[in-house]
């Protein structure tokens, strides 16, 4: 279920792509929607706080990952990653896998 706002956010991100100036976005727009299509961003948003997930940016590649750790473990942890072998590399440390 949606709430009211949700439904709005996502009415105004629609609107927005679909106006004659949706490529002249304002400061605040461009800051909001970083270069991507306002209603994916929207739909992205709403699906991650009702998920309870979240990520900090929409900067994600499939490009390998700098990791470096100090501790148990470390020796597992040091130089590039795809970033998906993290997720393996920490549990066989925990050995829930």
């Amino acid at each position: 279920m949606l709430t009211e706002y949700e439904t709005e956010r996502l009415r105004n991100a629609y609107e927005l792509i679909t106006s004659e100036e949706a490529t002249q976005y304002t400061q605040e727009q461009s800051i909001l929607y970083g270069g991507y299509n306002p209603f994916s961003v929207t739909v992205t948003h709403i699906l991650n706080n009702k998920s309870g997930v979240d990520f900090t940016s929409y900067s994600h590649t499939g490009l390998p990952v700098a990791v470096f750790a100090d501790g148990n473990g470390a020796e597992d942890f040091g130089g590039y990653y795809d970033n998906t072998d993290i997720y393996n590399k920490l549990a066989k440390l925990l050995k829930v896998q």
